[in-house]
């Protein structure tokens, strides 16, 4: 089955202190078909790490999910679109 991710369980991934982490994080890991993300959500998905946990972790956060997707996609790396260092 394939899971259709919003922007708070993005960000429960995150952020450890968020309420939903330790239940966001066991949902995520028990799925085995595809993460669906709504190309829409990406800039609010960067925001709120950005405001809530400072721009740093904000980056980090961005670099951890390119390392997610391009595992998923089975390739080394994705290319740069701008916007978040390379990884």
């Amino acid at each position: 089955m394939a899971l259709i991710c919003d922007t708070s369980g993005i960000y429960g991934l995150y952020d450890s202190d968020d309420a939903h982490h330790e239940a966001t994080v066991l949902l995520v890991e028990a799925e085995t078909g595809p993460l669906l993300l709504p190309v829409i959500l990406l800039a609010e998905i960067h925001y709120l790490p950005n405001r809530r946990l400072g721009h740093d972790a904000a980056f980090a956060a961005s670099r951890q999910r390119r390392r997610e997707v391009a595992g998923r996609l089975g390739v080394r790396r994705l290319p740069n679109l701008g916007g978040c260092p390379a990884t």
